[in-house]
């Protein structure tokens, strides 16, 4: 579990930072933060969507009359 957890956070630290290194060399400080922002939550997002399965959710939940 612990490994799990660190490679998640290695994963996501890197998405983070190859995000914020691009737009900073191609824009100002500004920008590269939310580009980093951006590049955070869609490596978050990407991880969910890998190891989430095939489950679907649904919101809300079906209701039982019975």
């Amino acid at each position: 579990m612990q490994r799990q957890i660190g490679l998640r956070a290695g994963v996501t630290t890197l998405g983070a930072t190859t995000a914020w290194t691009l737009a900073r060399l191609t824009g100002p400080g500004r920008r590269a933060s939310t580009v980093a922002l951006a590049g955070l939550v869609g490596t978050l997002l990407a991880q969910t969507l890998l190891t989430g399965g095939g489950t679907v959710r649904r919101w809300p939940p079906p209701c039982s009359l019975s």
